[in-house]
């Protein structure tokens, strides 16, 4: 028997087929949206020079791949995570053409291995946005606002003053932390105890990135405070609990895992020195200027780069303010615990530590879009106000983006490529073929000239009272100088910027304020001329 479809029937079927290939195109878009405006905020970073930041993690990994132990062959102050991370990374290259060949055309330099992290750093940055997609989506129950959010975090997360070169320990823990926080909504769902588990796990891998990622406990532990009421308060307070010793065990495993890993290597008690009892050492060394410290480094951010952003999420927080649904209580909660994690480093409100902020504040702004969205409706000239409003704040606002950009244009493209002063001064200390020592940040000399430092402290800042009080420098720059003295490198350099930075030498970086060392320099070195950029070179006798 044939069945014949009537006409009606057929152009409800194909109405409803031309429906659903319309809804699969703008899920589509919904989702490349976020990525194409991250790659676009990124892509003037991804072409400029290797800089001190990614040279310090970077020198760390490379020391790792060549079988030294973390903390006690390169001292740095971070959790061990960025440096393993690099050390994957640098590890997918063959050691001949990381920092040595360039993986650009056009006769740009572009290290290889620095290529490599900023492609990782662009995945990474995806990933996250992609994990924020989902959270906002299940804290506010709306694709309007998950794409909003993903929006957002993806343009300010490759902002160059919050992004400072990719694949920092304060960008990298973000996506172990987001995967923590959606971890836990899916956790609400049907109190399964491996999503909690999940979510601690997420959260001990955020904290080997950076101490700060102690704001995630914090927030969860604020909003489950805020959310629990009425009811049975016991039953309510045994179930909190039970919760937070999943979220506890899940977080100590890979910490278990990181210390277990480092006392076999040898390095543990190096790590607790570096990564804590500096840090603790820094950040209490002048308690009573933080405030000021936050208010400088937070309005260089917000007037630079992040002004659209805080306000949207102020906006955003005052609506939660209002509401009482439990679930996106929790971005606010989120947003003032990585506000108040920033204070943990004292007086060291470095500009990229605020792109921790960017994940919350991002759903908060989200939130605040959606509202001024409903409040318009019906009023195309208001909405168009609105949108005319919000994209000349963001235009006034991120006037480094525009110098970035201007940078990369103007000396970075191919055919016009500028060499920054580092490269210059490494190519006349290629030929010196021995260990090298840099007096300063600029780490990256390290990795263009394939040469180590004979001591752990290969970079200024622990030699210094750069944030730091006391005479625990002193007792370090001792340890150097036995190293220089032990391992004669085959030439000194002086970064320029010790100096610029430190003028009248309170904060011990130039170089006159260590007259061991300079001592040193006159009775075994000679100078070498010509050098660019104020740099000064020393070379064995």
């Amino acid at each position: 028997m044939t069945v014949r479809l009537s006409a009606p029937t057929t152009a409800r079927t194909v109405g409803g087929t031309a429906r659903a290939a319309t809804a699969s195109w703008l899920r589509a878009a919904a989702v490349a949206l976020p990525l194409l405006l991250g790659i676009a905020a990124k892509a003037p970073e991804i072409v400029l020079p290797l800089g001190p930041d990614q040279g310090t993690y970077s020198y760390v990994a490379e020391r790792l791949l060549a079988g030294g132990q973390p903390y006690v062959d390169a001292f740095d102050n971070k959790p061990p995570g960025t440096y393993v991370a690099h050390a994957a990374v640098l590890a997918l290259v063959p050691a001949g053409a990381r920092w040595q060949r360039s993986c650009l055309p056009g006769g740009l330099f572009q290290p290889c291995g620095y290529l490599a992290l900023q492609v990782v750093d662009v995945l990474g940055t995806a990933a996250t946005v992609l994990l924020l997609f989902a959270v906002a989506r299940r804290l506010a129950e709306s694709d309007r606002v998950a794409v909003a959010a993903a929006s957002v975090a993806a343009v300010f997360l490759n902002l160059s003053q919050l992004s400072k070169e990719g694949s920092t320990p304060e960008k990298q823990l973000l996506l172990p932390m987001v995967l923590a926080y959606l971890a836990t909504l899916r956790w609400l769902d049907g109190r399964r105890p491996g999503w909690l588990i999940l979510a601690g796990v997420g959260a001990g891998v955020a904290f080997l990135f950076k101490q700060t990622a102690v704001s995630i406990p914090l927030a969860l532990a604020a909003w489950a405070l805020w959310t629990t009421g009425g009811g049975d308060r016991r039953a309510a307070v045994l179930r909190a609990r039970g919760a937070a010793l999943l979220f506890a065990g899940g977080a100590a495993l890979p910490i278990a895992v990181a210390c277990a890993y480092l006392a076999a290597r040898g390095a543990l008690g190096a790590f607790w020195e570096a990564a804590f009892v500096y840090n603790v050492g820094q950040a209490g060394s002048s308690v009573g200027a933080i405030p000021y410290a936050f208010l400088r480094g937070a309005w260089q951010v917000f007037n630079e780069s992040s002004a659209l952003l805080w306000l949207l999420a102020c906006g955003g927080g005052l609506r939660l303010l209002g509401e009482r649904s439990p679930r996106t209580r929790l971005a606010l909660c989120w947003a003032v615990a990585d506000l108040a994690s920033l204070f943990l480093g004292g007086t060291k409100f470095a500009q990229v530590s605020f792109v921790q902020l960017v994940p919350s504040f991002a759903i908060l702004a989200a939130l605040a879009l959606e509202t001024a969205w409903a409040a318009t409706r019906g009023a195309p000239l208001a909405r168009l106000f609105v949108a005319l409003t919000l994209a000349t704040v963001f235009a006034l606002s991120t006037s480094l983006q525009v110098h970035v950009a201007l940078r990369a244009w103007n000396d970075r493209l191919p055919g016009r490529a500028v060499p920054p002063a580092e490269e210059v001064v490494a190519q006349r200390l290629v030929p010196l073929s021995g260990p090298l020592y840099v007096w300063g940040d600029a780490s990256q000399l390290y990795l263009l000239t394939g040469e180590g430092s004979p001591s752990r402290f290969f970079q200024v800042y622990p030699l210094s009272q750069f944030f730091t009080r006391g005479t625990g420098y002193l007792a370090r720059r001792a340890e150097l100088v036995r190293a220089l003295e032990g391992e004669p490198p085959a030439a000194i350099a002086i970064d320029p910027a010790t100096a610029r930075d430190d003028p009248d030498g309170t904060r011990a970086l130039a170089i006159r304020t260590f007259p061991e060392l300079e001592s040193l320099l006159a009775s075994d070195y000679r100078p070498l001329d010509g050098l660019p950029g104020g740099w000064r070179a020393y070379v064995h006798r």
